[in-house]
């Protein structure tokens, strides 16, 4: 996002009031239980990154709460408009099994080509 109007973006008031605090990065990461992609994300205004609107907004009022940062000039820079739809990674395979006798549990497969079996070992 740009700054609108003279005033910072959500991500630049977010850096430095993170900075003022001498936090790194790693340090709200780990705080906010976010990997550090996403903490950079928001520091750099990519707020597509955090998912629907409604994660975004979250992160962004907690990391604000994190550092001190007004709330609501954080909040007043974040447009839902400029947000590009959100990514979805593609479905799973998944089948249903059967579990010390109890059914419809799901268990997701992980996608690998088939494996060969080992070669026998040699004497």
């Amino acid at each position: 996002m740009s700054e609108r109007a003279g005033l910072a973006s959500p991500g630049a008031r977010l850096r430095t009031a993170r900075e003022e605090r001498g936090l790194s990065i790693e340090e709200v990461a780990d705080r906010l239980r976010l990997n550090e992609a996403l903490v950079l994300a928001m520091e750099e205004d990519r707020f597509g990154l955090l998912g629907a609107p409604v994660f975004a907004r979250g992160h962004l009022k907690n990391y604000a709460a994190l550092v001190g940062a007004p709330e609501r000039e954080v909040m007043a820079g974040f447009d839902v408009g400029d947000l590009p739809e959100p990514t979805f990674l593609p479905a799973l395979d998944r089948k249903v099994i059967v579990d010390d006798g109890i059914k419809g549990v799901l268990q997701t497969l992980p996608l690998l080509p088939p494996s060969t079996p080992p070669a026998p070992a040699q004497p």
